[in-house]
């Protein structure tokens, strides 16, 4: 096996009609390679879990190994580098998805993204206030100055900020698409993505589509050794604007074990402030819908006014998260040390930061 030959396989299943990602790995895993997939008969297609009859009568059609070819020839010609799942270029940060793409299209140049990657995804709302703009600035800017990749989708507000601000610290930053590496979305961004390297799992010249996006997410997810969701503050709270779409939906969010808060202002009272608030709304939000199972408080007990791990816990629990699964850690110095100590206390590699 050539592969260059596997790669083609693999692209010939990618565009065979009744073929998902999953169905694709199922079929890989259980005869070896895509290629001997592609040979099998129908009496042994029957025994791979999660085939169906007409997902298997579909396995040979010609019309898709002909789109294979030309899809090929249309990423030699236009730069684009095509990695093939379980050849020597694919990203091991993808081994633990249930439905790995089978095939990744790439513009630019991929860093090394191993099991546990050093890289950090950023999202957040599309219509990001000042506050939310500044703070996602100074995070990327200091994740890129610590050589540290910065992954975002390329989207209007966060993405851009967080893309633009880790590239002009030096650092490399990751776009993962929900649509194919030539047709950057939005086009305003057209410039900022020659600057960046290009992901996608979907062919030249296809077009963003609403059913992308979630998809686009496990793969940043998956590519990240944490995620920081930046929040949006709106009058009617944050969890009616969750409830709108209008920042990153709680059940696009990556399950983690751990989710990280980081401390704002507290005022004279003890109460969080605004900023503040919103953080711990979302990450009581991730709670409840069982996308994390600890929440970590995290500040240097230094306010002007009151103890913020203190008074974030209390929050907290005082809306309904059980005072066992919230942790104060009083020692954070800065957002890289609370990650690192927490993923030793917690024996976790993988941790979501709300900040």
């Amino acid at each position: 096996m050539t592969d260059a030959a596997e790669l083609l396989a693999l692209l010939t299943l990618r565009f065979t009609p009744n073929l998902g990602p999953r169905r694709i790995e199922s079929l890989r895993t259980h005869f070896g390679t895509a290629q001997q997939a592609l040979t099998a008969n129908l009496v042994d297609l029957r025994n791979v879990p999660g085939l169906d009859a007409k997902s298997a009568a579909s396995i040979g059609d010609k019309k898709a190994a002909q789109q294979a070819e030309n899809e090929l020839q249309k990423c030699q010609q236009a730069g684009v580098t095509l990695i093939g799942r379980g050849l020597p270029s694919y990203p091991p940060a993808l081994d633990a998805l249930g439905d790995p793409p089978p095939v990744l299209w790439v513009l630019g140049e991929l860093p090394d993204l191993p099991t546990v990657p050093r890289s950090i995804g950023i999202v957040g709302t599309r219509t990001a206030s000042p506050y939310a703009r500044s703070l996602t600035r100074a995070i990327a800017g200091d994740l890129a100055r610590a050589d540290v990749v910065v992954i975002s989708g390329l989207a209007r507000g966060i993405d851009t900020e967080a893309h633009t601000a880790a590239v002009y610290a030096g650092g490399t930053s990751i776009g993962v698409l929900g649509s194919a590496v030539d047709r950057i979305y939005p086009s305003e961004n057209v410039p900022l993505s020659r600057r960046l390297t290009l992901i996608s799992e979907y062919p030249l010249g296809t077009g963003p589509a609403q059913h992308h996006f979630p998809a686009r997410n496990r793969l940043l997810a998956a590519l990240s050794a944490g995620v920081v969701v930046v929040v949006l503050l709106v009058p009617w709270g944050i969890t009616a604007a969750l409830s709108h779409g209008r920042v990153h939906p709680v059940d696009q969010t990556p399950p983690r074990d751990v989710t990280i808060v980081f401390g704002a202002q507290v005022l004279p009272s003890g109460e969080p402030s605004q900023y503040l608030r919103a953080r711990l709304d979302l990450a009581a939000d991730l709670y409840r819908a069982g996308r994390t199972k600890v929440i970590l408080v995290s500040g240097d007990g230094q306010s002007p006014y009151y103890d913020e791990p203190t008074a974030m816990k209390r929050w907290l629990v005082n809306h309904g998260v059980p005072e066992q699964h919230v942790v104060g850690d009083f020692a954070g110095r800065d957002s890289y040390d609370s990650c690192a100590r927490a993923q030793r206390v917690f024996g976790v590699q993988r941790l979501l930061v709300v900040s």
